[in-house]
């Protein structure tokens, strides 16, 4: 292809492209294998007018929807693909910022001639080590109640201790000032015994509950956050709504079981919401003077919409969802030579392989014989599959219809509507179930689309867990194709952990329920519950669980073991393979040309001592860093060039705002250009700085040299901020004498560097 594009309308199939596989490669790289799992490939979302729009990569973090989209330059320039879709494309992207997202996006070509590029701007982005969340729409909300203040303490806690045993996980206490809020609250999380934070916005407020604690829990170490570049294992942590919203990164989600926010009516400000939507903790409970009653049930509305759902484990065992059968289905379709990136199958494999009329016909046989005349909702592949496997169903006098995004939007609500008034008994879809839509009355789920994702076979579940008058239980039809032990579909067995497997029995119920059927089992007895015909069968079945995706789930990446060795990639990359990191990873995914390493997390300290690299110590920082600075090594004039900017331009907080670092940055090269001096080595990126806008040189300088820095923990890039700064533990000990000598040293190795390299 000529115009000096390259080509990017290399698509397969239902919208698949070469370059969103190329996204995935690249995200795997920045963030591991692990967490690829929270992207979501073919995200569908109503735009403005009620149309049904895919985001190519949906992901869902602490602060929010991100979208990631995969464009090509000919398929989004109006001179080659027309007006009229340069301006769907225009209102696809507007609906998507209208509806809350985030959206971020890049170029086929990018992801192919800027890898590194695109890797450092998903770590700006989204940050370097970010909290993903499930999109979990289809799961219920937490339980909570709000309690007044009793007169004795102790008919409190006992309300609370009910609410537990209730499976509420929040509750609000609300009683005037001075009533001993307080007290309850660290009473109870002492009872609970968790690792406790207390959030409040005054100085005041943390001082009274670090006193409490300090009086009523005495042999916890208590630790109030005044500095939180010092945050020390301790049981119970007191600190501010202002200084935790900036910095949840330095926590993980699950660090507190009890959660206790004071003056919990400023729960609708942004910062609040961003706390109780990062946490998972097993109680959360509010405390507020609020006295309109109105307003205590809109704190608790709150807590429940910004607080993490209940896991499906839970709510099924609680009674929140139904309870869920499972028949597993094997084919003998072989999807050992189906490609894969991590959770989606290659488009045009997987194509090649569903598009076979055995198995179509396995899929509507299975519902004739063992699930007649029963609402149901059949998973398929792609557009065409589900289009292919209604017609079979309708061949075989079944009201059966298939719904995606593409249908017109009266046809579809027609469709969908004709199902809920049971005159269309099966509904064969690709998408637009995976979100947004619930049918209480499905009684079946037939799981015909092979997937990888969690998430998409998570979301499916949920179209059939809603409760409805007369329904017993969801039962899930597990479509069982021949993988290999990475490439296997997910499946409810491999999901839920469970080995065993006895075709149609619970495998999620109430747990006397669940009990009270394995023993019947186990007895051989009939059990009593009606069935579909011919699917209860006595023998057991062994299911192989094994999942790579858990396996890695406690294990650090390669990228995550350079993190914590204070190197890039490519040096850990280079110890791996001239075994000087021995023995090797402790685990292996390989997809295509490519093989992620993992290794287990408590041979960190073990790779450290083999290398001869000491674990940081705090309060030996500043030391640390004037030896790194000192050492000067150096492939380019960059790293002194924009430490002196920090150095000159630092706040008393060691903070400098990136826009004003970033002009210094380019004042420094554009003056040597000036004065017709060489800006760098022939070839080196900085050389074009005059063509860079002021934002294309930030995200260069935050890649390098910054990155450099950050990776050993001297700085960091305060996004939220726009700033960089100097780790506190360093810039606190620097005195002015110790700056002054480090901006010389700079000046020294910038004059040395050109002279020896460039000029």
């Amino acid at each position: 292809m000529d115009n000096g594009y390259i080509a990017d309308d290399f698509i397969s199939v239902d919208g698949a492209t070469v370059a969103e596989d190329l996204f995935v490669e690249l995200f795997v790289e920045t963030y591991g294998l692990d967490k690829v799992q929270y992207l979501v490939n073919e995200y569908l979302l109503q735009d403005i007018y009620g149309g049904y729009r895919y985001i190519d990569y949906a992901l869902k973090t602490v602060s929010g929807k991100i979208a990631l989209e995969i464009d090509g330059e000919l398929g989004h320039n109006p001179i080659f693909c027309g007006l009229d879709k340069y301006q769907d494309d225009l209102l696809k992207r507007n609906s998507i910022i209208h509806n809350g997202w985030k959206l971020f996006i890049w170029t086929y070509r990018q992801l192919v001639n800027n890898r590194e590029q695109v890797k450092s701007e998903l770590k700006q982005f989204l940050g370097h080590d970010p909290s993903f969340r499930i999109h979990d729409d289809y799961l219920p909300y937490q339980r909570g109640k709000v309690l007044e203040l009793r007169t004795h303490q102790q008919e409190t806690l006992d309300k609370l201790a009910e609410l537990r045993e209730e499976y509420c996980t929040m509750a609000l206490i609300a009683d005037a000032q001075g009533t001993g809020k307080t007290t309850t609250a660290v009473l109870d999380a002492k009872r609970m015994g968790l690792p406790t934070l207390f959030v409040a916005h005054t100085l005041e407020l943390l001082e009274q509950a670090e006193r409490r604690f300090k009086e009523l829990w005495p042999d916890k170490k208590v630790q109030r956050i005044t500095d939180f570049a010092h945050i020390g294992q301790s049981d119970i942590v007191v600190a501010s709504i202002q200084g935790m919203h900036l910095n949840l990164n330095k926590f993980k989600p699950d660090q507190f079981g009890y959660i206790i926010i004071d003056e919990a009516h400023h729960a609708a400000a942004e910062s609040y919401r961003k706390v109780i939507n990062y946490f998972n903790p097993s109680f959360l409970l509010g405390l507020t003077a609020t006295p309109e009653r109105h307003d205590q049930e809109s704190i608790m509305d709150i807590f429940k919409n910004e607080a993490h759902r209940l896991d499906l484990k839970t709510a099924v065992e609680i009674g929140e969802l139904v309870p869920i059968r499972c028949v597993r289905i094997k084919t003998n379709i072989d999807f050992t030579k189906v490609r894969f990136k991590g959770i989606t199958y290659n488009y045009r494999d997987l194509d090649e392989k569903i598009h076979i009329p055995d198995r179509n016909r396995l899929i509507v046989d299975t519902y004739l014989s063992h699930v007649p005349n029963r609402q149901t909702v059949v998973f398929c592949a792609s557009v065409k599959h589900a289009r292919v496997v209604a017609q079979m169903f309708i061949d075989a006098s079944v009201e059966a219809r298939s719904v995606d995004g593409k249908m017109k939007r009266q046809d579809r609500e027609a469709v969908l509507e004709a199902y809920r008034k049971k005159e269309v008994k099966v509904l064969c879809a690709c998408d637009i179930l995976n979100e947004g839509w619930d049918s209480p009355d499905t009684e079946v789920l037939f799981m015909a689309r092979p997937t990888l994702s969690k998430v998409i076979y998570l979301q499916q579940l949920g179209r059939g867990t809603r409760k409805a008058p007369g329904k017993d239980c969801l039962l899930v039809f597990d479509f069982i194709d021949n993988t290999t032990r990475y490439n296997h579909s997910v499946n409810l067995h491999r999901l839920l952990k469970q080995k065993e497997y006895v075709a149609g029995a619970f495998i999620l119920a109430p747990k006397d329920e669940m009990n009270e059927e394995r023993q019947r089992i186990i007895n051989g007895e009939k059990p009593e519950i009606i069935l579909p015909h011919n699917i209860y069968a006595i023998d057991h079945e062994i299911v192989d669980i094994f999942d790579w995706q858990e396996e890695i789930k406690e294990m650090i990446s390669m990228q995550g073991l350079a993190r914590e060795l204070y190197v890039d990639d490519s040096t850990v990359r280079n110890w791996i393979n001239t075994r000087k990191i021995t023995p090797g990873p402790d685990f292996e995914v390989s997809m295509g040309n490519v093989t992620y390493k993992y290794f287990e997390k408590s041979r960190v300290d073990t790779i450290r001592e083999q290398l001869g690299i000491e674990k940081r110590n705090p309060g030996q920082m500043k030391e640390i860093f004037m030896e790194y600075v000192k050492d000067g090594t150096m492939s380019a004039s960059l790293k002194p060039v924009m430490l002196k900017g920090m150095l000159t331009l630092a706040d008393s907080k060691g903070q400098v705002d990136l826009m004003e670092l970033t002009r210094y940055f380019r004042k420094f090269y554009e003056d040597r250009a000036d004065q017709g001096l060489a800006i760098e080595v022939r070839g080196a990126v900085v050389n074009r700085i005059i063509e860079m806008d002021d934002y294309q040189l930030a995200n260069y300088m935050l890649k390098m040299p910054f990155e450099k820095f950050e990776r050993k923990y001297f700085v960091e890039h305060k996004k939220e901020l726009n700033k960089v700064a100097f780790s506190p533990n360093i810039w606190r000990k620097l005195s002015e004498a110790e700056k002054e000598h480090l901006i010389n040293i700079c000046d020294k190795q910038i004059r040395d560097y050109y002279e020896r390299r460039v000029d």
